[in-house]
């Protein structure tokens, strides 16, 4: 039986597309947000209505950045399909 390299094995293909959402939700959401906790932070400080709001988005955007990293590594160590 001849092995199957490269792409065709799916587990590497599904961690690289999980690979290209994590960088999409880190740099294209998760990164905007803290920008904008940030300059909320420094006009309006850490009470206000605008910051709690921006760093509840921060908290979903990480807890999800968080769960398809552990995807990833769950994907590499297991090597599913």
């Amino acid at each position: 039986m001849r092995p199957v390299g490269g792409l065709r094995q799916g587990w590497i293909l599904a961690a690289l597309i999980l690979f290209v959402l994590l960088i999409v939700v880190a740099i294209g959401f998760y990164s905007r947000v803290i920008r904008q906790q940030i300059k909320v932070m420094d006009s309006e400080g850490l009470g206000s209505a605008a910051y709690k709001r921006l760093d509840g988005q921060a908290t979903i955007y990480g807890i999800i950045s968080l769960v398809i990293a552990l995807l990833i590594v769950f994907l590499m160590v297991v090597k599913p399909f």
